[in-house]
């Protein structure tokens, strides 16, 4: 781990982060990571559920073997692996809203922060 000291300079800026089935990994590590250090507020779609960190090892035929060799876990040790983040905020973003050229998400969090 690394720990870092000094004041933290925009720690009371309103954050939010989006996130859908689409984030993976390290984005949802990240939304983790804001979630569990209450600094910010998540808004949108669970998202995918990837926990895992995978090597390829390619093979002389041609094919290639996926290895797990690490496990992804938030700063309060939650392994997100097959269940992903959940949004404190629910919205979803239909075929049809991206079809209209329309962004949910991004308007609900533009309305939640400019409560704030």
């Amino acid at each position: 781990m690394i720990y870092v000291t000094g004041k933290a300079r925009m720690a009371t800026v309103p954050m939010v982060v989006l996130i859908n089935k689409g984030s993976a990994s390290a984005s949802e590590i990240v939304a983790g990571a804001i979630r569990d250090n209450g600094r910010g507020t998540i808004i949108g779609e669970t998202s995918f559920g990837k926990g895992t960190v995978q090597e390829v090892e390619n093979l002389i035929d041609g094919s290639s073997l996926r290895i797990t060799i690490a496990k992804w876990y938030t700063p309060n040790n939650v392994n997100i692996s097959k269940v992903g983040i959940t949004p404190d905020i629910e919205v979803k973003r239909s075929i049809e809203d991206m079809k209209a050229n329309k962004d949910p998400q991004l308007d609900s969090a533009l309305s939640y922060l400019k409560k704030q």
